[in-house]
């Protein structure tokens, strides 16, 4: 890379950066003003503009089948499981060589058009195989990290591996109405948690490509907990308060 190309590439970049944080405050703003539609749809754009940085920062090309959409959400999404991975040092190589072994079987080749051939059972039970001896050399409170981390961040993918991203970012913004025009879902049926769910998901992106940070919490409550772990008594006390109010809500 040259240096004429180094510093635009710099400079989009850092406009990138900003255009996301900027994005982010005001999506903030939305949530706590109480309109948790907005800051829905603000959160999701920010998450795509976080993707597109990561896209510039590594070269990526898109493929012509896929919209920029979908793939700055994709590349977005691609980063989070990964510095994930690297943030509790698993080793992949078993479950790369598992997951190549069941392309070749399918057929499926990279760049392909066609859809990705279904995990069966039989590969979840080999890639939990690879995976369960260095789950089983955590520790207990380790491992309660993981598993509310790996649950927060399932949501996340599954949203976007299932092309349902932008339908989302749309029920922040639109009102819909059935065949006989009757109203079934307005911004005001979003829910907060909902859009802290994209908000946390779009500050990830955004701190991987501006500092590399894959050691963060990925999740507001295994931050939470951390931060109580650590001695934090306003992060103990938050955690309490969202410990009664579960328990209430299942009485």
């Amino acid at each position: 890379m040259n240096n004429k190309v180094g510093q635009a590439k710099a400079m989009a970049l850092a406009a990138v950066i900003a255009n996301v944080k900027r994005l982010l405050q005001d999506a903030r703003i939305l949530q706590t003003s109480g309109s948790a539609g907005s800051a829905l749809s603000l959160s999701i754009l920010a998450f795509e503009e976080a993707g597109k940085g990561h896209i510039i920062e590594n070269d990526w090309k898109k493929p012509k089948h896929k919209s920029h959409h979908s793939f700055r959400h994709e590349m977005a999404t691609l980063v989070i499981p990964a510095s994930f991975m690297q943030k509790y040092e698993f080793d992949l190589k078993g479950v790369n060589s598992r997951i190549s072994d069941h392309f070749a079987a399918a057929d499926f080749k990279p760049g392909s058009k066609n859809p990705l051939p279904p995990i069966s059972p039989e590969l979840r039970i080999d890639l939990h195989s690879e995976l369960l001896p260095q789950l089983q050399a955590m520790s207990d409170e380790k491992i309660q990290i993981f598993g509310i981390e790996q649950r927060w961040l399932s949501k996340v993918v599954d949203a976007v591996r299932d092309g349902k991203l932008e339908r989302i970012r749309q029920s922040g913004l639109y009102l819909d109405t059935d065949a006989e025009l009757s109203v079934i879902s307005t911004p005001d049926n979003v829910k907060r948690i909902d859009a802290e769910r994209w908000f946390w998901a779009a500050t990830r992106v955004l701190n991987l490509l501006e500092n590399g940070a894959y050691f963060q919490d990925y999740s507001p409550l295994s931050e939470l907990l951390t931060a109580v772990d650590e001695g934090d008594r306003d992060a103990a006390r938050v955690l309490g308060e969202i410990r009664s109010m579960v328990i209430k809500s299942t009485d």
